[in-house]
């Protein structure tokens, strides 16, 4: 079990009563500052909302210039590719510039650099070939703006990081479809692709004031905050930090698992579900639904049910039910093919709703919950648990783990696949998740507090 310590509702230095760190003493941190009012929190989901609407239009943006080309696939993976590589060469700086400015003013300072990018992607216009500068440039500068954002919870929702965390994923999705699928092909029927490019200079300038508005609103909070008096590329309490706290670890292994399983299953699950089991469209369309059900159900119990004393128990619960999902799902071709009720064969490939697809329905309904409460859970604990010193290097530090796992991953499941089989990969990502659940398991114990040293309990917030 964790330290029960580490988790409570109770601010102290460093952000949690009880943290073990180590990045340093407790007496050298301030007491998180209160909660942010509700139009200064009104003000930052603005900012998330509309700075996805114009990451999603300058997606599309490079989607356009770089597709049709001669190599049309060949530049839009270039284009993947460099947004990669950018963020793991330059996500550890990205996450010591947001420590040393200070949240409340990376964010704005993110945001005038995703802006600049933006106006910099002008030369690609009838030069699709260079798409993928542009995409390094944005991607570069995201690195200061992602880590900003996500450390600007513990001042908005110190008590209840995972409401924020919600909104920011659901702000995500809403924000990004907004751009891509209303916003894009609005602009491109207006006026093509430099239309586009405006749209998305006139979304980040909105971006850019917000995050001022923001800044300036946090000064009474965020000017506790210390800054870092070391150099920003010190990363040693980081990883220190990381590896002396089981929650912390435990939240960095479970993020970087979803991640991988969830971009080899966009590999892996339509051959599967459509090769394999031979499931028809209207099949297939039932279980993507589910999926989307099982999101909205864990999107909804994270934001209104989870608190940090909570978040240790749910992040063994959500990797849980990664493996329950993959290896439910790994199964479901044998012996369904001969089933029958009532004289009617409902095997995997008769009728729209065949055994094949009734047996995945439940699988597919815990995936989607896991999918959407993974990145809530986690980044809950991380921000409760991480000293506010430390928090943008410790986002940063997580999201390059994740792009440093996912190429490579990547590849062997699309090795595994085409070599063997995608119920192969599905198997085998429930066997990497049963590894990784067993070593967190056996960290968190040797974390786990002394006998005779247990905690006072700590009454939980509400």
């Amino acid at each position: 079990m964790f330290a029960s310590p580490q988790l409570t509702d109770v601010p102290t230095a460093g952000g949690i009563a009880g943290c073990r760190g180590g990045a340093a003493r407790a007496a050298d941190r301030p007491i998180p500052p209160p909660e942010a009012d509700l139009p200064t929190q009104a003000i930052y989901y603005a900012s998330r909302l509309t700075s996805q609407a114009g990451q999603g239009l300058f997606f599309a943006f490079l989607v356009v210039v770089a597709g049709p080309s001669d190599n049309g696939a060949l530049g839009l993976g270039s284009v993947m590719i460099a947004m990669t590589v950018a963020a793991i060469a330059l996500g550890p700086f990205g996450g010591a510039a947001v420590d040393r400015l200070g949240p409340r003013f990376a964010l704005p300072v993110g945001a005038a650099l995703r802006l600049g990018a933006i106006v910099s992607a002008l030369f690609v216009i009838g030069h699709g070939e260079f798409a993928w500068v542009a995409a390094f440039v944005y991607s570069a500068a995201s690195q200061v703006f992602s880590p900003a954002e996500l450390a600007l919870v513990s001042a908005l929702r110190r008590r209840r990081p995972a409401g924020a965390h919600a909104s920011l994923f659901a702000l995500q999705f809403g924000g990004q479809v907004v751009g891509a699928f209303a916003l894009a092909p609005l602009l491109f029927w207006l006026g093509g692709s430099i239309a586009m490019l405006a749209g998305a200079c006139v979304v980040y300038v909105a971006v850019v004031a917000l995050a001022s508005m923001l800044g300036a609103r946090l000064r009474p909070v965020a000017i506790r905050w210390p800054r870092s008096r070391r150099s920003g590329l010190h990363f040693g309490s980081t990883l220190r930090f990381i590896n002396g706290e089981a929650p912390a670890l435990y939240a960095v292994g479970l993020l970087a698992f979803i991640d991988v399983m969830s971009k080899c299953l966009i590999i892996a699950a339509p051959i599967y579900f459509q090769t394999e089991l031979e499931l028809g469209r209207s099949q297939v369309v039932v279980l993507v639904g589910t999926v989307a059900v099982g999101a909205l159900v864990g999107l909804g119990w994270a934001a209104r049910h989870l608190t940090p004393s909570r978040s240790s128990f749910a992040m063994r619960l959500v990797l849980l039910g990664a493996l329950v999902s993959t290896f439910a799902l790994t199964p479901l071709g044998d012996g369904l093919g001969t089933l029958t009720v009532t004289g009617l064969d409902i095997g995997g490939t008769a009728g729209p709703f065949g055994a094949g697809s009734l047996a995945a329905i439940p699988a597919v309904f815990i995936l989607g919950m896991t999918l959407s409460m993974a990145p809530i859970v986690a980044r809950s604990v991380l921000t409760a648990t991480a000293p506010a010193e430390l928090q943008g290097r410790v986002f940063a530090t997580e999201a390059v783990l994740s792009n440093l796992l996912v190429v490579p991953a990547l590849l062997l499941a699309a090795l595994s696949t085409d070599l063997m089989s995608a119920r192969a990969t599905v198997m085998l990502l429930g066997l990497t998740g049963g590894v990784l659940f067993l070593l967190l398991e056996l960290r968190a114990l040797r974390g786990a507090p002394r006998p005779g040293r247990e905690p006072v309990a700590v009454p939980e917030a509400v």
